[in-house]
């Protein structure tokens, strides 16, 4: 590792310096001198130089032969998703900065209206889907439109090491709920004091007897 850090100041003069003498050779056809691209394909840059400072582009952006093709990111920021061509069941973020101005105070929403290979798409903008987990299911017949429904094991888990936008002094849940069976406890929602261990959280919204229960 310290050698490649200790080249690379000696490779970027070269190629600047190649490509300033070529630029001066060439200075009377008007074009601009570009070192050779740093790849063949899927994405590489090149150098050139304005007034003795580099100036970088990217070059050869087409696809490699063999590297997967992923449909159109469903966002610009944000945080959206794009799915393998050659298999939808497979799916990534993408274009995770976040949107500017957007969001505010939301921290996460989920429709439950986009869902991809159980990985819940988050409406914010902030990018914290969630994944579900266990029998947990997405119905047709929810209050407005598609809806999650839970079994005793199923349940729906952001990750809470990249949660962007975390509330930090309250916390404000909004859901419509169609119970089965009111009998016992139901919890809905609960947050985790530590990551390592999910069954001891800080704070805990449930169904108690038909009741709402906060703790």
């Amino acid at each position: 590792m310290m050698k490649f850090i200790a080249a690379l100041p000696f490779l970027f003069v070269f190629m600047l310096q190649e490509c300033c003498a070529a630029k001066s050779s060439t200075a009377s056809t008007g074009k601009t001198c570009w070192t050779e691209c740093t790849k063949t394909c899927g994405g590489g840059t090149q150098v050139t130089c304005a007034n003795n400072t580099a100036v970088t582009r990217t070059c050869n952006t087409i696809r490699c032969p063999g590297d997967p093709e992923w449909t159109k990111c469903t966002l610009t920021c944000g945080g959206g998703m794009q799915k393998n061509v050659d298999n939808s069941s497979i799916i990534r973020t993408c274009n995770t900065m976040a949107c500017p101005g957007d969001a505010g105070c939301l921290s996460a929403y989920l429709s439950f209206e986009h869902v991809y290979n159980h990985i819940v798409y988050d409406e914010s903008h902030n990018g914290n889907a969630g994944t579900m987990h266990g029998c947990a299911r997405i119905v047709n017949n929810g209050k407005f439109g598609k809806g999650l429904e839970l079994s005793e094991d199923g349940n729906v888990t952001f990750d809470v090491e990249k949660f962007h936008n975390r509330p930090t002094d309250a916390i404000t849940i909004a859901l419509w709920l169609n119970l089965s069976q009111i009998n016992g406890s139901h919890e809905l929602f609960f947050t985790c004091g530590t990551p390592e261990l999910y069954n001891m959280g800080d704070y805990h919204f449930a169904i108690d007897s038909g009741k709402s229960s906060v703790a």
